[in-house]
C-alpha cells in the first residue's frame, strides 16, 4: 500500500514537470500585455531572458522555486526565453510585450486600465493636465461635459 502511495505521489510529480515544461506561460510566440509576466516550473530551476534569439545578454537569470514573476517593468518588445530545471531545458520560446491603451470613467474617477503611462488633456488641445501610471486615476466631476483626450507618455 505504500508503495503504491510512493508510486502515486512520483509519477505526480514527473506529470506536473512534464506540464510545466510542455505547457509554458507565456505561450510561444504569444502577445501579452502583462509587463510583470509569471514563470512557472515545478521545485528548483532557473529563468533566462533575453532580448536576444540565442539569449545573450540575459535581462533575466534568475534561479526561482515553483513560480518567478518579473519584479522590473518588461519594456515593449521581443523576448526569447527558457527554463532550465536540472539537466532538463525547454526549447527557447518568444514572446512580445506590446502596449495597451485604455481608460475607464466610473464613479467620478478616470482611470487608466491599460499597461503603460498616458497622458490625459481637457479638451482636444492642450497641455497635459495629469500623467498616469497603470492602475491610477484622475478624479474627475462628471457632471462637466468634459473630452478628455488620453494618449500614451512611454
Amino acid at each position: 500500500m505504500k508503495f503504491n502511495m510512493l508510486f502515486g505521489i512520483v509519477n505526480l510529480i514527473l506529470l506536473f514537470t512534464v506540464i510545466s515544461l510542455l505547457l509554458p506561460y507565456p505561450l510561444d510566440n504569444s502577445i501579452i500585455y502583462e509587463r510583470h509576466p509569471s514563470f512557472w516550473s515545478l521545485g528548483k530551476s532557473t529563468l533566462i531572458l533575453s532580448k536576444e534569439k540565442d539569449l545573450s545578454n540575459p535581462v533575466i537569470e534568475e534561479n526561482f522555486e515553483n513560480k518567478y514573476r518579473v519584479k522590473e517593468r518588461l519594456e515593449f518588445d521581443t523576448y526569447y526565453w527558457k527554463i532550465i530545471k536540472e539537466n532538463i531545458e525547454t526549447k527557447v520560446r518568444k514572446f512580445t510585450v506590446e502596449s495597451k491603451v485604455a481608460t475607464s470613467i466610473k464613479a467620478n474617477k478616470l482611470t487608466n486600465e491599460g499597461n503603460t503611462i498616458v497622458n490625459v488633456l481637457p479638451g482636444i488641445t492642450g497641455a497635459a493636465i495629469v500623467e498616469l501610471e497603470p492602475q491610477d486615476y484622475l478624479q474627475i466631476n462628471q457632471s462637466k461635459k468634459i473630452i478628455y483626450e488620453v494618449s500614451q507618455n512611454e
